[in-house]
């Protein structure tokens, strides 16, 4: 139930009756009535003088703490029926303002002969996710929404909607016309996605839980694609995408990861986060981690890095020696 703009207006949904209501506000002035709920004799009279129960039910308890789905699906089993879910005011009105020639039997139920069609999309995730906005090879933005994979430019909007939940990750392959995008629910997927045709080019699923927040591909052919689930562990895998094959996977740590990227082949990935960043090289069906350290070195070894294996060139690292004031 939210308060519409300006506070004149309330919008209600109900339970399993699936209605929505829009209420107008009529206010009152009324004298305000002070509750001290370590008073019970307050209470008692304020409960006589409403003329019902103000104690709540654990039904309602929970839907007020934003319980999840399955604790309310059992708590709504458990008994009480819809009248737990939503209140219906509405009842009473609608029988004493029934038309007098109604006729329930000539009302149509049949579904109606025309269909709604989505012709726009305003907004996109970002509150809660990241790196999830590209470009195509084309120059096309594409981005999430709800459960949308969204191909837009300045005049139009194109949609993949194959997604049965929230769209919460989303990776370019990088010839840039194969999109990669993770949803959020207790066996997600991932699917890999033309962004020309809008056509499913792969579906991935089974061994993420909870959802699919980061997804990377790797560079040069982007024959492999890596995700980290949402799972306790924030576990990886590495995906030969287009044969649908799960190459290896791994748990990565108890700390949340913000980023994964492959490293400067396909056989190394890289991931940061809370207080970590690791890499992970590619070992038979797991992955196996060196840590990166954080801190000041005092001396570090001059060493030549070449760019095959490190991807840039550096040459010595000395410490610079704060210089001595001037003696007066």
């Amino acid at each position: 139930m939210r308060f519409a703009f300006g506070d004149r207006h309330v919008i209600s949904t109900g339970g399993m009756d699936r209605c929505v209501f829009q209420w107008r506000c009529e206010y009152e002035e009324q004298e305000e009535i002070e509750i001290d709920s370590a008073d019970e004799d307050m209470h008692s009279d304020l409960e006589n003088e409403l003329g019902h129960d103000l104690t709540r039910t654990e039904l309602q308890e929970a839907a007020n703490e934003d319980g999840g789905h399955e604790d309310l699906a059992e708590l709504f089993q458990q008994g009480g029926g819809d009248e737990f879910m939503a209140v219906k005011p509405w009842l009473g009105t609608i029988s004493v303002m029934k038309p007098m020639d109604f006729d329930k039997k000539k009302v149509s139920t049949s579904a109606p002969d025309c269909d709604m069609e989505l012709a726009w999309v305003h907004g996109y995730r970002a509150f809660d996710c990241r790196n999830n906005l590209r470009y195509t090879a084309k120059g096309d933005m594409v981005y999430p929404a709800a459960a949308l994979g969204i191909v837009s430019n300045k005049r139009e909007q194109r949609f993949f909607n194959l997604h049965t939940d929230d769209v919460i990750s989303l990776a370019v392959h990088p010839q840039g016309k194969v999109v990669a995008t993770g949803e959020i629910g207790r066996t997600p997927k991932i699917i890999c996605w033309d962004n020309e045709t809008l056509l499913a080019v792969t579906i991935i699923q089974g061994f993420h839980k909870r959802g699919v927040p980061l997804l990377a591909f790797s560079g040069g052919k982007g024959d492999k694609l890596v995700s980290v689930g949402l799972d306790n562990d924030f576990s990886i895998a590495v995906y030969a995408w287009q044969e649908n094959h799960l190459i290896a996977s791994c748990k990565s740590a108890k700390n949340k990861v913000l980023c994964v990227e492959f490293g400067v082949d396909d056989q190394t990935v890289i991931t940061c986060g809370v207080n970590h960043v690791k890499f992970w090289t590619i070992k038979g069906s797991t992955l196996k981690c060196q840590k990166g350290i954080y801190g000041t070195m005092p001396k570090v070894i001059s060493e030549e890095l070449t760019t095959e294996k490190y991807g840039i060139r550096a040459g010595t690292v000395k410490k610079r020696r704060k210089k001595k004031p001037p003696e007066i």
